[in-house]
């Protein structure tokens, strides 16, 4: 595997409060930053709902960078 691949496949996981929820994406804030994430590409409590707080999620490095919550 390239090194390019392997970032590809890292993962991270962050505590946020999720805002707002649709059935494709999830408005989340670390209370610094908001970001929408697909929900394709994390992975966290389904049973949380808008309003939550301190929800454990795990997403892809390279889109927590993207989305500037790292």
């Amino acid at each position: 595997m390239k090194p390019s691949e392997a970032k590809k496949y890292e993962t991270t996981t962050i505590t946020v409060d999720i805002l707002r929820e649709t059935s494709a994406a999830v408005l989340v804030t670390d209370s610094a930053t908001e970001a929408w994430l697909p929900k394709g590409l994390i992975d966290y409590d389904t049973d949380a709902d808008a309003g939550d707080t301190g929800v454990d999620l795990t997403l892809p490095v390279w889109l927590a960078e993207k989305a500037g919550l790292v």
